[in-house]
């Protein structure tokens, strides 16, 4: 039988999970561009003798800082449907939790007896 809880908890949680990583790799290269131009700085006007240390760590920033760039870019279509169909991502969980709650009233659903008094069975999955 097909899992409908764990594909809709999955695809709900892969698109709002999608959105939060892509803010915060947007938000990461941001601040990796304002740390390339603290260490460019520091290399135009600071001390000769500590040019090979902030040289090391300007490779490392830009390292990050391509990574989380690379990680934007593939994330923006998942970001860019999650913003336009906001309202459909919303229908999916309402969706979701409509079916969790039919799904639980079958575990705990018991026979009435219309007609027929003094019935002690009771139906189960």
């Amino acid at each position: 039988m097909t899992d409908y809880d764990r594909i809709l908890r999955d695809f709900t949680k892969a698109i709002n999970q999608a959105k939060a990583e892509h803010r915060f790799y947007r938000e990461k290269v941001e601040e990796l561009d304002k740390a390339t131009q603290d260490i460019l700085h520091q290399l135009e006007l600071g001390d000769n003798k500590e040019r090979s240390k902030w040289t090391t760590k300007l490779v490392q920033v830009r390292k990050e800082r391509r990574y989380a760039k690379d990680m934007v870019i593939t994330l923006t279509p998942i970001a860019n449907y999650a913003e336009s169909s906001m309202p459909d991502v919303k229908k999916v969980e309402r969706l979701l939790g409509d079916y969790r709650k039919e799904k639980s009233k079958l575990k705990d659903r018991k026979y009435s007896a219309r007609v027929v008094k003094n019935l002690t069975i009771c139906m189960e999955e």
